[in-house]
């Protein structure tokens, strides 16, 4: 009959392992990285729709500002116009590239230039983009707390 310390050794080297390879990701992922990743769930969600995945990304005290036909706003109202959006188009896709990214304490500031791009009726409709995004550190993660975006025109990059 075996005896059940060694597989009690095992389970226990097992758990130790996998306890330290969550201590070194926390390591060698810095909030910079953290953010960006959040940053892509951000377009990623908005790309394919998922007003769930954008709501858990938002803080509760998001709002937003832009030129027509964004505007101004809060948390409230964005997700109902997200509705509408989608539900007026297809194929929508967010694409963007990070210019800079800056963690000082509990916010980060990210500054982002790029297309919003979608079908409405027969037509593919493109918006160039830059925002300033400012997040807010929520636990491990982080939320959005304010999306501004100075530029927004027609046309292709």
């Amino acid at each position: 009959m075996l005896s059940r310390k060694p597989v009690r050794i095992a389970m226990l080297i097992g758990v130790l392992a996998a306890v330290a390879a969550v201590g070194l990701e926390r390591l060698m992922v810095s909030e910079e990285e953290r953010l960006e990743q959040h940053l892509y769930s951000l377009s990623e969600a908005f790309s394919a729709g998922d007003q769930s995945s954008i709501d858990a990304l938002l803080a509760e005290s998001f709002s937003y500002s832009g030129p027509r036909p964004v505007g101004d706003g809060e948390r409230s109202g964005v997700l109902q116009r997200l509705d509408d959006f989608w539900l007026d188009t297809r194929e929508a896709r967010l694409s963007w590239r990070v210019s800079e990214l800056r963690v000082e304490g509990a916010v980060g500031r990210v500054e982002v230039s790029g297309t919003v791009r979608f079908r409405y009726g027969g037509s593919l409709i493109v918006y160039r983009v830059d925002a300033v995004l400012v997040w807010a550190r929520a636990g491990d993660g982080w939320l959005l707390r304010r999306a501004d975006l100075p530029l927004l025109r027609p046309g292709i990059i």
